[in-house]
């Protein structure tokens, strides 16, 4: 019997843990902004400092997380197609070199969505439960 509810307790852990790591990513800009749909292409080149605007010329200033953020992990893994740890050494060499900065960082997803909130040419991404009428979303990131 306490083998049983031990892989019971193992198993509500294991789905828990499964659905909060998958949770979907919304990509944000401000309900002023004339932007209403973004490919992850035009994001990823955004966040990689190639471009400072979209492919009809919408100029768009990123706004990422700190280190140590999971959803700064996710978003490079699926968006970027990238690991976190090269990231850090593009920016590096990038900067060193003079050629680029890594866009501004914040600390959580409550600046995140206030920065974009508060600035018509800002991007930047959340959780898809923190969604409301302050931000708009313009790519779901599953």
């Amino acid at each position: 019997m306490i083998k049983i509810k031990l892989l019971f307790a193992i198993f509500a852990l294991a789905t828990a843990f499964a659905s909060s790591a998958a949770a979907d990513m919304a990509i944000i800009v401000n309900p002023n902004n004339a932007v209403t749909k973004v490919s992850s292409d035009e994001v990823k080149r955004l966040y990689m400092g190639k471009t400072k605007s979209l492919d009809d010329g919408t100029r768009l200033i990123p706004i990422d997380y700190v280190d140590g953020s999971a959803i700064k992990q996710e978003f490079y893994d699926k968006v970027v197609g990238k690991p976190l740890d090269r990231i850090k050494v593009y920016w590096s060499r990038l900067t060193f070199s003079g050629h680029g900065r890594p866009p501004e960082t914040l600390s959580d997803s409550a600046r995140i969505k206030a920065w974009v909130a508060g600035n018509s040419d800002a991007i930047g991404y959340i959780d898809t439960t923190l969604l409301d009428g302050s931000v708009r979303a313009v790519l779901i990131v599953k």
